[in-house]
């Protein structure tokens, strides 16, 4: 189902495939990529969330990464796919309550998908590794924010046009035509 997944996405984005060559090999190698274990790389459903009106974006602060980021998380053995992982962690991190996902022609097909290196966290004896990242569009119910996780203490909603952070530019752009935004 993953690799399937990943093939639909690339038959939509072509140029991306360099730069998912990891994710590829370890497809082709029949790794288990739901392994948080897994140091080689694993998968994370990442969420963009918009407000109601779509002028906002909602972003948490990464205690792991120390900067502002779209929330997500490691998608779970018993998941179906990172859409789920995806809608999952974001709900956990914002206390956002969503009222549709935003997607073309398949749900589960991400609207952005990246890999990229996580630092090493020695007190839980984790090295540096890869997540690959299945990136996935949200409208929130409203503006309402509850944070419940152990991990995420600060959640802030950004408006769209204010947002700095080159991947969340791009789901933006992608998100575009279903949006009709202007940023």
């Amino acid at each position: 189902m993953l690799a399937e997944v990943v093939n639909k996405y690339l038959s939509l984005y072509p140029a991306e495939r360099k730069g998912l060559k990891l994710l590829l090999q370890q497809l082709e190698d029949s790794e288990n990529l739901a392994d948080r274990n897994n140091y080689r790389g694993h998968i994370a459903g990442s969420g963009a969330i918009f407000s109601p009106d779509l002028k906002k974006i909602i972003l948490i602060y990464h205690p792991t990464f120390k900067r502002w980021m779209q929330p997500g998380g490691h998608l779970e053995p018993d998941e179906a796919g990172p859409w789920i992982t995806a809608a999952r962690e974001s709900a956990e991190e914002t206390g956002v309550k969503f009222s549709r996902q935003l997607f073309k022609k398949d749900k589960r097909i991400p609207v952005l998908l990246e890999s990229h290196l996580v630092p090493s966290k020695p007190p839980k004896n984790e090295p540096v590794h890869y997540h690959h990242a299945f990136w996935y569009g949200f409208v929130a119910e409203s503006e309402d924010i509850k944070i419940e996780d152990k991990v995420i203490k600060e959640v802030k909603w950004v408006a769209v046009d204010k947002v700095t952070d080159n991947n969340i530019q791009e789901v933006i752009r992608r998100l575009n035509p279903l949006l009709r935004l202007k940023a």
